[in-house]
């Protein structure tokens, strides 16, 4: 999958898909988190979510907020793990506020 996942995030790039390559850094960061390279899942969780913030895409900006705080959980920074998490969830509530 990590390979695949790369070669992806390649072919977004060349193309100029921002939108693409922020989904594809944050499935790369999920991949990577499972298999327990953290550091690096960090760096691609927080690549993800610059650029679906720069594309002003909230839910994907949610979802990577989500699973960083899964990241900073597993290596113990409870702090940042709650910062994100609450950040995901106010992301959540204006995504799915109906006056948005």
């Amino acid at each position: 999958a990590e390979e695949l996942l790369r070669s992806a995030l390649a072919i977004q790039e060349e193309v100029g898909d921002r939108d693409g390559a922020a989904v594809v850094l944050g499935d790369l960061a999920h991949v990577v988190y499972e298999l327990r390279r953290f550091d690096e899942a960090l760096a691609l969780c927080k690549a993800s979510i610059e650029l679906h913030q720069r594309n002003g895409n909230k839910l994907g900006e949610g979802i990577s907020m989500g699973r960083l705080g899964n990241i900073f959980k597993d290596i113990g920074d409870s702090g940042n793990a709650e910062a994100a998490y609450l950040a995901a969830l106010s992301i959540a509530s204006s995504v799915h506020d109906p006056a948005n």
